[in-house]
């Protein structure tokens, strides 16, 4: 019964790994808490830098798991299980990806459907 909550870096540190731009001007993937399996690529949709980082990641499967969320997009957990995906602006998106080219979108809600 403990809620863990981060956006961008707070976000990816509860994963094996992450995207970061922590250090200026690279981007690398970054060892993280590892509470949650997989890696997370935050800002998916408006720093395009991070994707290329992460796809190669995954074709040389030092990913097994991995996912891709636009800003403003939440992932919700259960016991490990992704269980929601929320967003507060339309038209955003998340996936699971796993090596080499497997993409599973997620279904994002839009928050102002149901508030």
């Amino acid at each position: 019964n403990i809620i863990l909550a981060g956006v961008s870096a707070g976000a990816i540190c509860w994963f094996e790994e992450g995207t970061t731009d922590s250090i200026p001007e690279k981007i690398i993937m970054l060892p993280c808490l590892g509470f949650l399996k997989g890696a997370c690529c935050p800002h998916y949709d408006s720093e395009p830098m991070r994707q290329p980082v992460f796809q190669e990641a995954l074709v040389k499967e030092r990913v097994k798991l991995g996912y891709i969320i636009d800003d403003s997009v939440a992932l919700h957990f259960t016991d490990q299980k992704l269980t929601k995906a929320v967003s507060s602006n339309k038209n955003k998106k998340a996936a699971v990806l796993s090596p080499p080219d497997t993409r599973e979108n997620v279904s994002v809600q839009y928050l102002g459907d149901i508030l």
